[in-house]
């Protein structure tokens, strides 16, 4: 768990509405940024007093090969659900076939909710993480990051 530092708990930006969260959801990116995003998700699980956590797997594809490939979702969902295990978090995994990655969080993700997003950050430029992580917060969800930091390798 040394490949991984895990920083920035910032629910200010929580909705203010009076639905009550009772689940957390963890967007799978890099496996480095997933495994990031799980172990936050465990902490937030616990200080929020939040009973689930969910897993979403976007797979941006096009209907035909969403069809054509039943066996390699199973494998990416097993893979998915691996990783959770190694970390010691239960997770329900759900792989969201989609023609893009804002259609699966229109669907896949309720209004509002606290969405854990993990990955590198940059301070020039935002990744594609920091990016996604902003467009969910500006459609009102709670976002946490996780920064995660690849290993380096032995020189």
């Amino acid at each position: 768990m040394d490949a991984f530092s895990v920083q920035a708990r910032d629910l200010s930006h929580a909705p203010s509405s009076a639905a009550v969260p009772t689940q957390v959801h963890v967007i799978a990116t890099t496996e480095a940024g997933t495994r990031a995003a799980l172990l936050e998700a465990r902490h937030v699980a616990r200080r929020l007093d939040l009973a689930h956590t969910v897993l979403l797997v976007p797979r941006v594809a096009s209907s035909i090969a969403s069809v054509e490939a039943p066996q390699a979702h199973a494998a990416l969902v097993e893979r998915y659900r691996r990783i959770a295990g190694d970390i010691g978090v239960n997770v329900v995994v759900r792989l969201c076939v989609c023609a893009t990655l804002r259609e699966a969080f229109q669907w896949m993700l309720p209004r509002g909710c606290v969405v854990v997003l993990g990955g590198q950050r940059r301070w020039w430029w935002p990744t594609g993480e920091q990016r996604l992580a902003d467009l969910l917060r500006k459609t009102g969800h709670a976002i946490v990051f996780a920064e995660a930091s690849e290993p380096r390798c032995a020189s």
